[in-house]
This record gives structure tokens, C-alpha cells and sequence, in this order.
């Protein structure tokens, strides 16, 4: 057995962050680490603005169809987000967003 090869991995996490232990063949490794969400960042570069997309023309003696709104999503903090047994989110609230790279 290599003596890096690992036999148990265990994640914790902790009040400010998690906790990896790796026990290994002849030893144990820890790493301690934090995640962090960025709020802000002044020198961030500005994101491109979409451009409206081109509505069609109507067809001339008919009268335009009136367009429903769709409803606003519902606010992040409404939804309540999937937990594991552990009371550990499912899926990371980062996860999927776009303004972060």
C-alpha cells in the first residue's frame, strides 16, 4: 500500500469553515479551509448588458396580441432550500449564479 494512498476521508464542518481528514496508509492529513462569498469587489469589471432581443413586426390590419407578464420569481430567502440529514444544504446557494467566476 502507498503510504499517501488514502483509506478514510472525513469532511466536518465547522462554526467558520470545514475540516478534511485524510487518514492515509502510514499517516493522517488535515486541512482546515474556509468558503467565502463575495459581497463586493470595486475593481470588478462590469458585466455586459443584454441586448433586447428584435419583436416582430404585425402584419399589416391585424391587431397585435396583448403579451401576459410572467410572475416574478419568488426572492431566494422565500424558498426554502433542501436539507440532508445533517441539516447540510443540498445544494449550494453559489451554486448557479452567474455573477460569480
Amino acid at each position: 500500500t502507498h503510504p499517501l494512498s488514502p483509506r478514510r476521508r472525513r469532511l466536518l464542518r465547522v462554526g467558520d469553515g470545514f475540516l478534511l481528514v485524510v487518514d492515509g496508509a502510514w499517516q493522517s492529513f488535515v486541512t482546515r479551509f474556509t468558503v467565502a462569498e463575495l459581497l463586493t469587489d470595486s475593481a470588478a469589471p462590469q458585466a455586459p448588458e443584454p441586448e433586447p432581443e428584435p419583436v416582430p413586426e404585425p402584419e399589416a390590419g391585424t391587431a397585435p396580441e396583448p403579451v401576459a407578464e410572467a410572475a416574478p420569481p419568488a426572492p431566494a430567502a422565500a424558498r426554502e432550500p433542501e436539507l440532508d440529514a445533517d441539516g447540510v444544504p443540498v445544494r449550494p446557494a453559489w451554486l448557479g449564479r452567474r455573477d460569480l467566476s
